[in-house]
């Protein structure tokens, strides 16, 4: 039975790119949930000097209403049409991400892959800023934490109890996108 918030001819192939692209990584397991967007340069909080424009979730508690469900999707974005879309990593969605914020660090991971070895083939999205998000799986049982500057650089690692925003979601300077699988 549907749930009386969402009538079932909304839940025809979505025409809004940012529920297809949730609908998507929902049906890869991944856990979804909307974050707020930016319009005319601007966070939609509404907080004139918002630290994290775009990049920040707009449910309280986002990390147990992050779903694969795609009725509450919809829902989701029908309030919210133009909502960021982010995933909840680790075990969760079973992925990882390392997060690699600029050409400096970029430099530092090949440096680092020519040294240790090169990474795994994988899934990758560009960001607005010009960095990159390589996806990872997540192995049952394996716990990664998150980190921040690692190596001294702009490298970060999302996993458990964090997220990432995804594909087609817009940032102040332009849209997330996948890559492919792309070496250094």
């Amino acid at each position: 039975m549907l749930s009386q918030n969402v009538p079932a001819d909304n839940l025809r192939p979505p025409s809004n790119p940012l529920l297809a692209a949730a609908l998507q990584a929902a049906g890869w397991g991944w856990k979804v949930f909307p974050c707020h967007d930016v319009a005319n340069g601007a966070c939609s909080c509404g907080d004139q000097h918002c630290k994290r424009p775009g990049k920040h979730p707009r449910l309280k508690g986002w990390a147990f209403f992050a779903t694969s469900d795609p009725i509450k999707l919809h829902v989701w974005w029908n309030k919210w049409p133009a909502a960021n879309l982010a995933i909840r990593t680790g075990q969760a969605s079973g992925v990882w991400v390392i997060d690699v914020d600029d050409d400096e660090a970029h430099v530092a991971l090949c440096t680092w892959e020519l040294t240790k070895g090169p990474l795994p083939r994988t899934l990758v999205a560009r960001t607005p800023r010009g960095g990159w998000h390589y996806y990872f799986h997540c192995p049952q049982g394996t716990v990664i934490l998150n980190r921040v500057r690692v190596g001294g650089v702009n490298i970060d690692v999302r996993g458990e109890r964090g997220y990432v925003l995804i594909p087609p979601s817009r940032g102040l300077r332009g849209a997330y996108r996948w890559e492919g699988s792309v070496p250094c």
